[in-house]
């Protein structure tokens, strides 16, 4: 399959406060690595949080945001997780970020100066309208139903090959959906 050239899209990072430039761990990683920047080592007690500097601050694109997210290693082999995540940074803020931690785990985790403990996700936001309405259509097959209303078993999946995107009743397609094809 040919891959398509991707654009590169600036972003201007300035470093503070003995920060460590994010970077991504390998060429096809989408998240950039956020650094803890610390003066001393901080021990992150069981189910409890702290709010750690990066040293990082960024100006964004117009068009751009960025989510920050738990490290999966972190996560799994400590229980360590973004509290808010995924964390969105908006377009407009421009000072340093930081990064929310809790502590899942059984045991005490120390975090240290350098320390990887989150990852930036860089994504387009086009811009959207709210029109306010007194009628949202319910002709899905979902409805108002909420948490839980899907199970968790395996359902059939939607052929979006199928689906009618000119049918306004049809709410089993989207025009910003990918879809994973075995080849």
């Amino acid at each position: 399959m040919k891959k398509e050239p991707l654009v590169e899209v600036p972003v201007k990072v300035k470093i503070i406060s003995n920060g460590i430039f994010p970077a991504r761990s390998t060429s096809g990683s989408e998240g950039y690595d956020l650094s803890a920047v610390l003066t001393e080592p901080i021990v992150l007690s069981t189910h409890s949080c702290v709010l750690c500097d990066t040293g990082v601050t960024l100006s964004l694109p117009y068009g751009y945001f960025c989510l920050v997210t738990s490290r999966s290693g972190l996560a799994y082999k400590h229980g360590v997780v973004v509290l808010n995540s995924p964390g969105l940074i908006d377009n407009d803020y421009t000072g340093e970020i930081k990064v929310l931690l809790f502590n899942h785990g059984s045991e005490a985790f120390t975090i240290n100066h350098g320390d990887r403990i989150a990852q930036l996700i860089i994504m387009r936001s086009d811009p959207c309208i709210l029109i306010p309405t007194d009628i949202i259509p319910e002709s899905s097959n979902r409805g108002a139903a909420g948490f839980g209303s899907t199970g968790v078993a395996l359902v059939e999946p939607i052929n979006y090959q199928t689906a009618d995107p000119a049918d306004p009743a049809d709410h089993n397609h989207t025009n910003h959906l990918c879809i994973a094809q075995p080849v």
